[in-house]
């Protein structure tokens, strides 16, 4: 069965390369691990906690998942797929991490990351082919798929059981493995390149009924939708038209295009697409495969900013990931590699300034870090009393390093409650009780909930005691906006 296996800490050590730091290249990790000569390295994922770095085989190894140190790029752990399928892409919620394979039909791995075990496997019925895109809500993930017509599977977290799918019109289907999914409030949203000469088009899909709700459609050329990104206020479509690579900018209350980004004729595919701040980043590639760009566009304007051309001999990224001020991008070569990018040094461009206390202003800013915040509260009977509430549509949090403790409740009971937007409705889906036997504890989110972090725009933590009080609450949880 395929597994997390814990890697020794000096089995394997990250490449740094001291001659090319003038490119802005940081470090550059090779594949340590077995049959690193025949693998190359496919999608990559920054979740908060962990790099992933997804290993494709060439047929000879199995597919695999490396969990990496932000820093040092050590290997801390490694998933055996078990099979040599290709992966397509990696999606966290937090609390699992899911693998989606390229497979006839599709097949998502569900990986618990409190013990980097398998928990759970989804696969297709027949026909429902190659996993291209995957997100979630909390409750549900999203795949999409590589049908024709496209669709999008809604899939019980709890379960991993298909509980409605959303059909496309003939005609209608989703190009390349790097198709994203884009979640709002109560929209999802999938990127369909459809079959030229018909233009791409984004889908708005009601997340609770499944069904399409608008629709938009490029203009004569506008083809090759590869990747989408939702930063809560607008989406950004890249498109892989017949002369150049172009990113649109989309209003998503209206679903219309408000405005354009377009390279020029060596440039070809968009890869991926990343936001940050009042920025967009882009992985362009050229018809080829032998040459890439990473672009700065400035979100107002949809002006380039600045660029980053790869040496000759870093070719063929196949995933990338962004952190504040780094970029992670893996190269399809052999043996494969990890390039880490300080997107400040080569660019010359201040993303960030230094921060010293929390500033509301940064709540827009992705990737922004709020300092500790500490928490003294009282839990009351007559009501529920909020350790922390986070309600605002479209501003995604991750909530980190979260540590709670009450004071002795004797022979009456402390009830730490977790509320997640279910259906657009706050709901209690876990209860943690502290009691006389428990209270000296520190508890952390996953002792508390068995969750690792929070990320969303919408979830809230309270205590409330069965009887007697007030029970004084103390703790803390740092935060990051964005995921």
């Amino acid at each position: 069965m395929p597994n997390w296996v814990k890697k020794i800490s000096d089995a394997v050590n990250p490449v740094n390369v001291d001659n090319i730091t003038q490119l802005g290249i940081t470090k550059i990790m090779q594949n340590p691990t077995q049959g690193a000569e025949e693998d190359y390295f496919g999608p990559t994922l920054d979740d908060g906690t962990y790099l992933y770095q997804a290993i494709d085989s060439s047929g000879t190894y199995n597919s695999r998942v490396l969990a990496l140190d932000y820093d040092t790029l050590e290997v801390l752990f490694e998933w055996d797929s078990g099979t040599t399928e290709q992966i397509g892409c990696l999606h966290s919620d937090g609390s699992y991490l899911y693998v989606g394979f390229l497979t006839y039909p599709g097949t998502v791995y569900q990986i618990d990351l409190g013990t980097f075990t398998l928990t759970a496997t989804w696969t297709g019925a027949i026909g429902e082919d190659s996993v291209q895109g995957i997100d979630d809500d909390g409750t549900y993930i999203y795949v999409s798929l590589e049908t024709d017509p496209a669709q999008v599977k809604k899939i019980d977290i709890a379960t991993m059981a298909t509980t409605a799918t959303w059909t496309g019109a003939v005609g209608q289907n989703v190009a390349g493995n790097v198709s994203k999914l884009g979640i709002g409030d109560s929209i999802i949203y999938v990127a369909l390149g459809n079959t030229s000469p018909d233009p791409t088009q984004v889908v708005q899909i009601n997340r609770a009924t499944m069904t399409t709700v608008a629709t938009w459609t490029g203009a004569v050329g506008q083809e090759g939708g590869r990747s989408l990104k939702n930063d809560f206020t607008y989406l950004y479509l890249g498109l892989t038209t017949a002369t150049y690579p172009q990113i649109i900018k989309i209003d998503p209350s209206t679903m219309t295009e408000l405005d354009t980004w377009t390279g020029n004729d060596d440039m070809r595919i968009v890869s991926f697409i990343f936001t940050y701040g009042e920025s967009v980043f882009a992985i362009i590639k050229d018809n080829f495969d032998l040459k890439f760009w990473l672009i700065i566009i400035d979100t107002a304007n949809m002006t380039e900013l600045n660029t980053w051309i790869a040496p000759p001999d870093m070719l063929r990224c196949y995933g990338a990931a962004s952190g504040a001020d780094t970029f992670y991008l893996a190269l399809g070569i052999l043996p494969g590699k990890l390039i880490v990018l300080n997107t400040i040094a080569t660019m010359s461009l201040a993303l960030i300034n230094e921060i010293a206390a929390y500033d509301v202003t940064l709540k827009n800013k992705v990737g922004y870090q709020q300092l500790e915040v500490p928490v003294s509260i009282d839990a009351i009977n007559a009501s529920e009393t909020d350790f922390l509430n986070h309600q605002e549509l479209y501003q995604t949090q991750t909530i980190l390093d979260l540590v709670l403790k009450s004071a002795d409740p004797g022979a009456n009971t402390v009830n730490v409650k977790l509320y997640r937007k279910v259906n657009g409705v706050m709901t209690n889906t876990k209860t943690f009780a502290i009691t006389t036997a428990n209270y000296t504890t520190y508890f952390d989110l996953v002792s508390l909930f068995g969750q690792n972090q929070l990320v969303g725009d919408a979830f809230q933590i309270t205590v409330q005691a069965t009887a007697g009080g007030p029970y004084a609450i103390t703790g803390s949880y740092t935060r990051k906006f964005g995921i």
